[in-house]
């Protein structure tokens, strides 16, 4: 978490989370995502749709093949909702 709260320009000295944290997936792509194929998915992902003081979006793009995920924001403004709902 300090990384990417350094990254974000967000500090904070908390660590992640160890509660589940649950977001609306919004697939981006033109075909069904199978995680159990090899491929390379985008998704846009919603975070605490029900508080504006919390609410983010973040896109998560995952590459079975590679065995790899990438988290890109969306926007700026979204910096601090992401750090506060991924930490304790």
């Amino acid at each position: 978490m300090k990384a990417l709260s350094e990254l974000y320009k967000q500090p904070t000295g908390k660590i992640f989370t160890k509660q589940i944290v649950s977001a609306t997936a919004f697939s981006l792509n033109e075909k069904a995502v199978n995680l159990d194929k090899k491929d390379y998915y985008k998704l846009k992902l919603f975070f605490e749709e029900n508080n504006e003081n919390l609410y983010s979006e973040i896109y998560l793009n995952i590459n079975t093949d590679k065995r790899e995920i990438e988290f890109h924001e969306k926007d700026e403004e979204y910096r601090e909702p992401i750090i506060k709902v991924w930490t304790n």
